[in-house]
């Protein structure tokens, strides 16, 4: 699968990213409202990627990973196969 400028896509499972986003941080005992102020996003917003009804920005999931202690590389675990190539 390739975008318009000839590149790959990428799918993510937002699924799992958001599964995989609130177990970590309920694993560090954060509420949502001090992950939220620890990443500069709003308690509602990350509400929002908890549940699978946004994607967490790229600079918020460095700054997640950080505070986590967690490889940012991890990204790729939510990456979907693409099932579209033979």
């Amino acid at each position: 699968m390739s975008n318009a400028d000839g590149g790959v896509a990428m799918q993510f499972d937002l699924k799992k990213e958001s599964q995989f986003i609130k177990t970590q941080r309920r694993a560090r005992g954060l509420s949502q409202m001090e992950m939220a102020r620890q990443l500069g996003i709003s308690q509602s917003h990350l509400s929002k990627i908890e549940n699978g009804l946004s994607q967490i920005g790229i600079r918020e999931w460095f700054n997640f990973c950080e505070i986590c202690g967690i490889s940012a590389n991890l990204y790729q675990e939510f990456i979907k196969p693409d099932h579209d190539q033979g």
